[in-house]
């Protein structure tokens, strides 16, 4: 199920001190909720531009209201308010709070405030396994206790947020909603984030993740959870640095100019327009190309077959080394990559193999690598598969909290395997309105395991139409053998076939059939309506609309 930001930042805790622990003797919800009360900080991150760059992601204002208004991080930053979220505190000046996700350049300060008292904080550690972020507190903060986890079964869970300008505390059932995937684990799934409490006000652990053991293993002190403190997790940014320039690197792609389609005195169609929308004029183009195993590089490039006609060199730029030639072995069918076999033999990382439902919440490390002409921008910092959704044939795809900024993200395993990378899925040359662009625009986050897979098929996997050619073949057209006219709605009802074809939206009149052709042989006569092809082995019809 889909996880986003809004979810995950939807904690926001009340700004009221509260006195001593109160061990509530009955069940009664006022009670319990003050049993917490002096173990909840308001955490405020407060976020900026960074290199013109706004924050990328979204937060619900208000998350407890009916109404639960959007509001992107850009918003926050203009309104010059900051980012809240719950904090949990575990220890005088330590505090638990759900990981924000967000690059450390775009966050200026964190704060961790009570009523009548503040302090600045630092990120100390992530968790590894859970959604968490830990802070230390400059100071401690007056009227406040921490919370002390014993176990217990768990009835509530409480929170705090900010709900229609002021902090409210709300009390709710312990999550009762149980799932069980076929061949793996049984989960206990939470909605909401906040402290488990017994029903005489006792914490008996923090729940920030979605999903739960069904076992009591959950019930322990946040201190207690696996995490990579940051000392740690800068030395894994670097081996991660070191990791992206083996594997992400920039490889040139040079083109001969682009050829006059011929002309002709009748209406001609084909599959592929000089005005693509992907830089056909262009001579050369760097993009990001992916080193794999068994020295293949998969070219982030999404190239129709009549740009790929042109390609004439390609030169891989490795990291501080001399550019290495590589030969065109492929475009893929599924996806907008060009797959190529460098000169010298290159090494990257390896590909995690692993399904990626067992890295959802997990720390992932990310690298956010751009080209910019021949320069290349690169930033590091982690993330958090939120969920997955099912895509093509089945397979699950990432969904990251920040999905507007993905299309530059790669993420790696902790053990520095390549698990996710942005690629553009292909639309055919049969469909319409293509949803890839140039390099990665349009790119969606793919299981690197798909990609690798792709590639080791080929050539099962390769699409032959789309390949370069000699410059006397740049041009050639497929054949049909019928001069065509585009419908209208006149000829559309003038013919009968205005239920077929949209009202004369779709579909061509034929107006010439050349002797001896494909389509004399095929019995089609001047006056026939043509309404689509049917490519072989291809789930969708060609409407002849859609040729130009």
């Amino acid at each position: 199920m889909k996880r986003p930001l809004a979810a995950i930042l939807a904690l926001f805790l009340a700004a009221a001190a509260c006195p001593g622990i109160v061990h509530a003797k009955d069940s009664s919800p006022a009670s319990v909720l003050q049993s917490v009360a002096p173990g909840l900080v308001r955490v405020e991150i407060d976020l900026q531009y960074d290199k013109g760059e706004p924050p990328v992601g979204v937060t619900d204002q208000d998350p407890g209201s009916r109404s639960r208004p959007v509001h992107s991080l850009a918003e926050v930053v203009e309104e010059e308010r900051p980012l809240e979220t719950t904090g949990f505190l575990v220890a005088p000046d330590v505090v638990v709070a759900m990981d924000w996700t967000i690059h450390p350049r775009f966050i200026k300060t964190i704060h961790v405030r009570v009523a009548g008292d503040e302090t600045t904080a630092q990120v100390t550690g992530y968790g590894r396994d859970q959604w968490a972020v830990f802070l230390h507190l400059a100071k401690p903060l007056a009227g406040t206790k921490p919370l002390s986890f014993s176990t217990g079964r768990g009835v509530y869970l409480a929170t705090y947020y900010r709900l229609e300008g002021g902090m409210v505390r709300e009390l709710l059932p312990f999550p009762s909603r149980i799932q069980q995937f076929e061949g793996g684990r049984t989960w206990r799934i939470a909605e909401q984030q906040g402290v488990a409490i017994t029903p005489d006000g006792r914490p008996v652990g923090l729940v920030l993740s979605r999903r739960l053991p069904l076992d009591d293993s959950w019930q322990i002190s946040p201190t207690r959870w696996p995490q990579i403190p940051v000392a740690d997790y800068a030395t894994s940014l670097d081996r991660l640095g070191k990791t992206t320039r083996q594997t992400l690197l920039r490889v040139r792609l040079s083109f001969r100019s682009p050829k006059a389609s011929p002309a002709s005195g009748r209406q001609r169609y084909r599959a592929d327009a000089e005005d693509e929308g992907d830089g056909d004029q262009a001579t050369e183009r760097d993009v990001l190309g992916v080193v794999l195993p068994g020295n293949r590089v998969a070219v982030l490039a999404a190239l129709r077959p009549v740009t790929t006609a042109r390609l004439q060199r390609i030169t891989i730029h490795p990291d501080g080394g001399a550019p290495i030639p590589a030969r065109f072995l492929a475009s893929l069918k599924d996806f907008g990559v060009l797959v190529v076999e460098p000169e010298t033999p290159l090494t990257g990382a390896p590909v995690a193999q692993v399904a990626l439902s067992t890295l959802i919440e997990r720390l992932s490390y990310r690298a956010d690598v751009v080209l910019q002409g021949e320069s290349r921008v690169e930033y590091r910092h982690h993330a958090r598969i939120n969920g997955l959704r099912t895509g093509p044939r089945l397979d699950a795809y990432p969904e990251l909290p920040d999905m507007g900024d993905a299309g530059r993200a790669f993420l790696f395993t902790t053990d520095l395997e390549l698990a996710v990378l942005p690629v553009a899925h292909r639309e055919h040359s049969w469909k319409r309105a293509p949803r890839f662009g140039p390099n990665q625009g349009g790119a969606e986050l793919t299981p690197a395991r798909l990609l690798a897979t792709a590639v080791a098929a080929l050539p099962a996997s390769a699409d032959p139409a789309n390949i370069p050619v000699i410059e006397g073949d740049e041009n050639r057209l497929a054949w049909l053998g019928a001069e065509l006219q585009p419908m209208t709605r006149e000829l559309a009802r003038a013919n009968n076939v205005a239920e077929n074809t949209q009202d004369g939206e779709t579909g061509a009149l034929v107006t010439y059939v050349h002797p001896g052709s494909p389509a004399a042989l095929a019995g089609i006569s001047a006056g026939a309506v043509l309404l689509r092809l049917r490519v072989p082995g291809e789930p969708l019809p060609l409407i002849p609309a859609d040729l130009s």
